[in-house]
């Protein structure tokens, strides 16, 4: 009962099959620790505030904004008119309008208190004080 039973597999196919099942083997072992790390950073992003990268990139445009206006200083240039130079136009115009817009308080109809306010502040902000009577009104009295 100590037959040994050929089934047409040669001893090199054999060790062939091996290596490839070693192969395969190690191939999956390191996509595992490749997808673990993945799901480790994706948890680790997850966990941030939504906002976090917006905040990244504006700390980092902050500090660039920086160390140009220091170098600017140290060659003793104006930094703001270099920035202006290297604006577009086109660029520069949309920003400006922006800023129009952002300042601009009449947003439209709100409610009545706001128009009401609104009003009062336009109605006051004409009024240009005589000072010449108010110095007279104030002797006499």
């Amino acid at each position: 009962m100590n037959a040994k039973i050929d089934l047409g597999v040669s001893k090199t196919s054999l060790a062939q099959f091996k290596e490839r099942f070693k192969s395969l083997h190690q191939k999956r072992e390191e996509s595992r620790k490749i997808n673990h790390e993945q799901v480790v950073e994706e948890d680790r992003r997850s966990k941030l505030p939504a906002n976090f990268e917006a905040k990244r990139r504006r700390q980092e445009w902050e500090l660039a904004e920086l160390e140009a206006k220091k170098k600017a200083e140290e060659r003793g240039e104006d930094f703001e008119r270099l920035k202006a130079l290297d604006t577009q136009a086109d660029v520069a115009e949309k920003m400006e309008t922006a800023k129009r817009r952002k300042n601009n308080p009449d947003t439209g109809f709100a409610s009545y208190e706001a128009m009401s306010l609104r009003q009062y502040e336009r109605q006051t902000n004409s009024i240009k004080p005589d000072m010449e009577s108010y110095q007279k009104m104030k002797e006499v009295v």
